[in-house]
């Protein structure tokens, strides 16, 4: 995966008024994921679907992850926002499921093997566009096997 330069951005073309869906598959990327889900759909007026998937052993995650979108919450007033939590089942199609009918799927960044296999997975199975987000940078990397047009433009994506 190579990342995208600051001045290029994505054309993601999906259901304009589908919720954005945030995929956290660990605390680790979850701030860079919301930060970017929560910011799209203020823009585009929709909710924030978030889904906790994987297989996070720790309840303390989980409560992490809830306080952490119960803070992002609180910064977009104006946007409603869904949290699901389904662990126990393949990350992979719980999140593909979760795709349908969304505009936008935001997702972390690959940190290793695991969630590498699960973002490859996803992008063949999606139904909407998506996105991967650098958890280090913020950045947005073009996702493994998912075709996406990069266009120079005005710093936002493209509904």
């Amino acid at each position: 995966m190579t990342s995208l330069a600051q001045n290029v951005f994505l054309d993601i073309t999906g259901s304009p008024g589908g919720p954005v869906l945030a995929g956290l598959l660990g605390a680790q990327a979850g701030e860079a994921v919301l930060r970017f889900a929560f910011g799209e759909a203020q823009r585009r007026g929709v909710a924030v679907r978030v889904v906790i998937a994987g297989s996070l052993a720790a309840t303390g995650s989980d409560v992490f992850l809830f306080d952490l979108v119960k803070r992002w919450a609180d910064k977009y007033p104006a946007v409603s926002v869904a949290t699901a939590v389904r662990h126990g089942v393949d990350a992979a199609v719980v999140l593909s499921a979760a795709t349908r009918g969304c505009g936008l799927a935001v997702m972390p960044q690959p940190a290793d093997a695991n969630t590498a296999a699960v973002l490859d997975a996803l992008s063949r199975r999606a139904h909407c566009p998506l996105v991967l987000v650098d958890a280090a940078t913020g950045g947005q990397h073009q996702p493994p096997r998912r075709a996406l047009h990069l266009i120079s433009g005005t710093g936002s994506l493209a509904a």
